[in-house]
């Protein structure tokens, strides 16, 4: 979730076994002064960490997408025509998200 915050502590134990971790802040001013902006998860664990539960978060969202873009493929196979000359954007963005998801995998195994 985002949401806005008045500083940037990573890790608030919220009430008895429920804790809020924040991660990718980015500062904001504004007329009341600055506030951050960024990703917040709530969690009952005391050991999981905000990039194990963002990096879970955005696989989500980009499977997501690429599940809800596959018809693209068959729609240009039933015309016999390139994906890449008549949806390059798509095309593109697709790439572009099996590599960002290949990226986190990756970092996943190295920690």
């Amino acid at each position: 979730m985002i949401t806005y915050v008045n500083d940037t502590t990573s890790k608030i134990k919220i009430t008895n076994g429920l804790y809020e971790l924040r991660g990718n802040f980015a500062q904001e001013t504004t007329e009341d002064g600055v506030t951050y902006k960024c990703n917040a998860y709530r969690t009952k664990s005391n050991t999981v960490t905000f990039n194990e539960l963002y990096s879970a978060e955005r696989i989500s969202e980009l499977k997501e997408y690429l599940s809800s873009t596959d018809w693209i493929y068959a729609k240009c196979a039933e015309l016999d025509i390139s994906a890449s000359e008549k949806y390059p954007d798509i095309v593109a963005k697709r790439k572009s998200a099996r590599e960002e998801i290949q990226t986190i995998e990756e970092t996943e195994v190295d920690e």
